[in-house]
């Protein structure tokens, strides 16, 4: 299983929710108002910096008006495991 943040695939999925998030006019501040959360620990998550649970990658994705599906997909088109799949 992969446990890194430095994996390339989180770092394409953290780097797809901080283009999100811009493409929608929020800031750092707007999305932890709206996940409970200080806005540094927004800022650990698009730095890759932290780790996400998924339920926290759904609430996320909430925030910030994006369907969580969409960034699975991408890791799953993205993942050198797909083949498995």
């Amino acid at each position: 299983m992969i446990k890194s943040l430095a994996h390339p695939d989180y770092l394409a999925l953290t780097s797809w929710l901080k283009t999100i998030r811009k493409q929608k006019g929020l800031t750092l501040r707007d999305v932890a108002e709206r996940i409970d959360e200080p806005f540094q620990t927004v800022s650990k998550i698009e730095k890759a910096q932290r780790n996400l649970t998924i339920l926290e990658y759904v609430e996320y994705c909430r925030a910030i008006e994006v369907d969580p599906a969409i960034g699975l997909d991408l890791i799953v088109k993205l993942s050198s495991k797909a083949r498995y799949l």
